[in-house]
């Protein structure tokens, strides 16, 4: 006759197996239904409530993560893996104070973790300790020689332009897909051209980022008016119609600044981010009638129905050729079809990275681009979108006009 402490070890054997079988299927709600069950029955054994942790953050069942990984680390307070699990919760810039505690007590317990020395890099770096940022980079370096972020962390600290060269082509070879902006800074640097030096990953990272303080930063600090010129110059150009438009779209829309302007005109309206999390905030905004995550130019190739109105408001700031996005815009108007834009003005020449480390573009560019796609330019006007380190950033802002 079997004891209860056999089948306790049986039942829980049993449990073990078919959690990670349904994990590697990839059926996360049996997985963690097991996990549940394993966590439960046997609530002293810290491994199970860190994969219970592991399997509610992958379901989006954060809260219940959370709490799985504080009881796996109260069961074992020293283990490296509990620790980071633990700390993956917090975000750097939503829980600063609780990241870098974390990232403290994960390098007590291990300090040859890579990723927490980078993370202790960078925030010494935000924070203007130098030679923190590169005592830390360089270890993470050392231990992870195919970490990309520690080339552009060391190219950050630098202090020889001879060095941020350096470091910052390293980090591009190790990932090409330059998460960190590594061309918009050899560009600066060097002047190597590109048509694009900002990319997707990167500005969508940049994006994700701030997405939980974004609209307090920039209609605070950074005195953020786009939207509201925009609806001015909007209102000129549509005079005394009820409506703007059966369709619209607001590229580049973030959490909706200018989806609130634009609700009240537009019977259907979309919008349009890169970023995942901006995504998210605009849902919780409520303007919108349909959200995607995508490229604004490759989002907007992808629609068959026409549009009455395209915004792009502080999107070209971070695109250098324009020719992809006007040729896109142009296509998805409808005859009549407005788009209305903000540009980083530039003075002289086409585009290049200026100042504030994004785009600028001259008028005689953008609008050599618009007749290029057989946009006519209806109204324009000059100011300052928003300001960059207290000094204001000159724009152009622009309707243009599709012909009947």
């Amino acid at each position: 006759m079997q004891q209860d402490g056999e089948d306790t070890a049986l039942n829980e054997t049993e449990l073990s197996r078919q959690a990670a079988e349904a994990w590697r299927q990839g059926d996360l709600i049996t997985a963690n239904r097991s996990f549940a069950e394993l966590a439960r029955t046997r609530p002293s054994e810290p491994r199970h409530w860190m994969n219970l942790g592991v399997g509610c953050q992958a379901m989006g069942v954060m809260r219940d993560a959370l709490k799985a990984f504080q009881r796996a680390v109260l069961l074992q307070p020293g283990l490296p893996r509990h620790i980071a699990n633990l700390g993956s919760m917090f975000d750097p810039v939503d829980h600063g104070k609780l990241h870098s505690i974390m990232v403290r007590r994960l390098l007590i317990a291990d300090p040859l973790d890579a990723e927490a020395r980078l993370a202790q890099a960078a925030r010494a770096l935000a924070q203007g300790r130098k030679q923190q940022a590169t005592s830390d980079a360089r270890l993470a370096a050392l231990l992870s020689p195919d970490a990309a972020q520690a080339q552009f962390l060391l190219a950050s600290a630098d202090k020889t332009d001879t060095g941020m060269v350096t470091h910052l082509q390293r980090s591009l070879v190790l990932v090409p897909g330059d998460p960190f902006g590594a061309h918009r800074d050899l560009e600066r640097l060097i002047g190597r051209r590109t048509d694009q030096a900002l990319s997707s990953s990167y500005v969508a990272g940049l994006f994700d980022f701030y997405a939980e303080s974004f609209d307090a930063h920039l209609t605070g600090k950074l005195r953020y008016t786009a939207p509201e010129v925009l609806e001015r110059l909007l209102q000129s150009a549509f005079g005394d119609m009820d409506g703007w438009a059966d369709r619209a779209v607001d590229l580049g829309c973030g959490t909706g600044l200018c989806g609130t302007m634009l609700r009240p005109h537009c019977r259907y309206l979309i919008g349009v981010d890169l970023a995942p999390r901006m995504i998210e905030k605009a849902r919780a905004n409520g303007a919108y009638d349909d959200l995607v995550v995508g490229d604004v130019v490759e989002v907007l190739a992808g629609y068959s129905a026409p549009f009455d109105l395209v915004i792009a408001a502080d999107v070209t700031t971070y695109l250098g050729a324009l020719d992809p996005l006007f040729a896109s815009v142009a296509a998805g108007l409808g005859p009549g079809g407005r788009f209305g834009l903000t540009v980083h003005a530039l003075e002289a020449g086409d585009f290049a990275i200026g100042w504030a480390g994004t785009y600028q573009h001259s008028a005689t560019y953008v609008e050599a681009m618009a007749a290029s796609v057989g946009l006519s330019v209806e109204l324009t006007e000059r100011g300052a979108m928003r300001y960059d380190d207290g000094q204001p950033l000159e724009t152009l802002y622009y309707i243009l006009r599709k012909p009947f």
